[in-house]
């Protein structure tokens, strides 16, 4: 369902059934929610929360760049820096693949992990 009046809009979007979309649009800005997920969007900015299988998180982007602050699936923090769509830095509780090798890497809380412009570790501590 789809309702437009001036420069807004409202969508009510049920075809992703289990998983129906709203969407409130204006000139400006807008918002959306699905289940798990709330999104506040302005000009190339948005604040996003999230619920993915029970983990929460926050994302903050201003067009390709921002953070991520998430939990892993065993309740670790992990906080990521993400410029131009590609993560460079990691500190805390993650697991990601590897650019380089393709095998999963798995980090603890107390770490750190920087990567190049093409997401290929270039340092990590502890090794």
């Amino acid at each position: 369902m789809l309702l437009e009046h001036k420069n807004s809009t409202v969508d009510i979007d049920v075809r992703f059934s289990p998983h129906p979309r709203l969407k409130l649009s204006g000139k400006k800005a807008s918002f959306s929610a699905f289940p798990g997920s709330f999104r506040v969007a302005d000009h190339g900015n948005h604040l996003s929360l999230y619920f993915s299988e029970s983990v929460p998180g926050l994302y903050i982007k201003r067009h390709d760049s921002g953070f991520k602050f998430s939990f892993s699936e065993n309740g670790k923090p992990c906080i990521e820096l993400i410029e131009n769509g590609i993560t460079r830095a990691i500190l805390g509780s993650k697991e990601f693949e590897s650019k380089e090798t393709g095998t999963t890497m798995k980090r603890k809380t107390g770490s750190l992990v920087l990567l190049d412009e093409n997401g290929k570790v270039i340092w990590s501590a502890p090794e």
